[in-house]
């Protein structure tokens, strides 16, 4: 648990671009996550839900890393 904001986490992250925001909860480590289907991102067994404009956000940084 941490006592901050996730918008504040998110800033500190900025210099991190591995961790993205996906959904107004939760922020990811992309090195973590195991698969991806549609909106739906795995970690594990644990299916995580972009949403909203996060999802477009997730979206570019799967194609900008299938392109590297």
């Amino acid at each position: 648990m941490v006592n901050h904001r996730l918008w504040r986490i998110e800033e500190i992250l900025q210099e991190h671009p591995n961790f993205v925001r996906i959904n107004r909860s939760e922020i990811v480590n992309l090195d973590a996550v195991d698969g991806f289907e549609g909106n739906c991102y795995y970690i594990g067994k644990n299916p995580l839900y972009a949403t909203g404009d996060y999802r477009q956000r997730m979206e570019g940084v799967f194609v900008k890393a299938k392109q590297q």
